[in-house]
C-alpha cells in the first residue's frame, strides 16, 4: 500500500504528474494520449503540496527531469482484447491508467524510483488512483492490464532493491481544475 507521508530519510524528492486525454471518448474514431512531467523538487526547494502557487511555479520551471508531453497512445499501449481479438476503443480512463504506468516505468528505468529517493505522483483521475490504492474494485479488462503491469513493476523493484516500491511512492489524486493550472493539464 502506498505510503502517505514523505519520510526525511531520502536523498532526493521528486514530483511526478501524469495525465491522460481522449478525444471522442470511447467512439470508433477516438484518439488518446498521455503526458507526464517529473521534477526534482528537492533541488527546486519546493514542497510537493498541491496548491495553485506550486502549480504556477512548476509551470514556469523548465527543468523537468522527465518531460513527455502529449504522446499519442499506440495500440501496443492499449493491448488487444483477448476475447474478440480486436483493439479496444480508447477511453479517458484507459489513457489515465497508461499515463500512470508510463510514469512509474520511466522513473524506474531512470533510477528516480530508487530506495534513496521519494516520488510523489499526482493524477487527476480519482478512479485510477483509487484502483491502484485498492479502494475501488477493478472491473475493466483494459484497465486491469495496465494495473497488472504496475504490479509487475512493483515486483521488479522489490527484486532489484529488496524493499517495497510503495515505501518510496505517494500516489495522490488532485482535482482536474488544479491540474489544468499547472504545466501538464490538457
Amino acid at each position: 500500500m502506498p505510503n502517505m507521508l514523505t519520510p526525511k530519510r531520502f536523498d532526493r524528492v521528486f514530483l511526478g504528474m501524469c495525465d491522460g486525454y481522449c478525444f471522442n471518448n470511447g467512439e470508433e474514431n477516438a484518439q488518446a494520449g498521455t503526458s507526464m512531467l517529473v521534477f526534482d523538487v528537492s533541488a527546486l526547494g519546493i514542497h510537493p503540496y498541491p496548491s495553485r502557487n506550486i502549480m504556477l511555479d512548476l509551470k514556469r520551471e523548465s527543468a523537468a527531469v522527465i518531460n513527455a508531453m502529449r504522446c499519442s497512445m499506440e495500440k501496443q499501449e492499449i493491448g488487444e482484447n483477448c476475447q474478440t481479438g480486436r483493439w479496444p476503443r480508447p477511453t479517458n480512463n484507459l489513457a489515465e491508467a497508461v499515463a500512470l504506468r508510463q510514469l512509474l516505468h520511466r522513473t524506474f528505468e531512470k533510477e528516480i524510483l530508487h530506495p534513496h529517493n521519494f516520488l510523489h505522483v499526482w493524477s487527476d483521475s480519482q478512479l485510477v488512483v483509487n484502483h491502484v490504492l485498492g479502494i475501488f474494485r477493478k472491473n475493466n479488462d483494459q484497465l486491469k492490464r495496465q494495473y497488472n503491469q504496475i504490479d509487475n513493476l512493483t515486483y521488479k523493484y522489490e527484486k532489484k532493491y529488496g524493499k517495497a516500491m510503495w515505501d518510496n511512492v505517494h500516489l495522490k489524486h488532485i482535482s482536474g481544475k488544479l491540474m489544468k493550472i499547472g504545466p501538464i493539464g490538457h
